[in-house]
């Protein structure tokens, strides 16, 4: 019950925080990710003991918060090389090209399930859930891989958004892994699944809650040779 309270009380406070710090200009679609997850959340508290309504919630409304998580990815992506033509085309290439990929990853993992052989069980439905982290997980790799030639620090919003999705998502795909092969039982399982999620948002809530002073907004990025490499790759490529 204190890991779905926690995400409660914290997650508004973070939206208020963006829209306080007018960073919803930059992240709209995390603004909106914080306020559909937390409420979502919220609906789940009043009706868990009703178990045919919360399942039908949860199972239709996580499919939307990682689509929305890797959304966030996305935006962040397109925030950091707009400006630059070259690096644009070539981001957002390899952006669709990991998410490809990785979607591909996590469907064969489905077929080679349970559910893909036509058993549906309760594991089925855990294991696409697990699939949709393999994806966000691969994803958020590739993108780790990539802005950390663009000289962005951890004293950066976009870090910090990153951070907490990276470390969620690899967490719960390990509990997921772990579940799978049955080394921990249920009850952990959601334990530590929650346990996952907390740490993102109180990564989330150091970032949005810390003085103004001590975090670079995403337009007062460091000094970097962006538009050079932009320039060099531009004339590499009409090589």
């Amino acid at each position: 019950m204190l890991f779905w309270i926690v995400p409660l009380c914290l997650q508004p406070l973070i939206a208020f925080s963006i829209g306080l710090r007018r960073q919803i200009r930059n992240f709209p679609i995390f603004f909106v990710y914080t306020l559909f997850v937390s409420t979502r959340d919220l609906v789940l508290l009043f009706v868990r003991h009703n178990a045919r309504m919360y399942s039908w919630i949860y199972f239709l409304g996580e499919p939307l918060a990682i689509l929305l998580g890797v959304a966030v990815i996305y935006e962040i992506l397109w925030q950091l090389i707009r400006q630059y033509d070259t690096l644009r085309a070539l981001g957002m290439r390899l952006f669709w090209l990991s998410v490809a990929v990785t979607m591909l990853a996590g469907l064969w993992m489905f077929y080679e399930s349970e559910f893909g052989r036509g058993e549906f069980r309760m594991e089925s439905v855990v294991l696409i859930e697990r699939s949709a982290r393999f994806v966000q997980v691969g994803v958020l790799i590739v993108f780790i891989l990539f802005i950390s030639h663009l000289g962005l620090t951890w004293k950066h919003y976009t870090s910090g958004i990153v951070a907490g999705f990276g470390v969620a998502a690899g967490l719960q795909l390990a509990v997921f892994e772990l579940r799978s092969t049955q080394l921990i039982a249920a009850d952990t399982f959601h334990l530590l699944n929650s346990l996952g999620y907390n740490v993102a948002v109180l990564i989330w809530a150091i970032y949005f809650f810390s003085p103004l002073s001590e975090i670079n907004e995403l337009g007062r990025l460091p000094a970097t040779d962006l538009a050079r490499w932009d320039e060099i790759l531009r004339r590499y490529l009409n090589q």
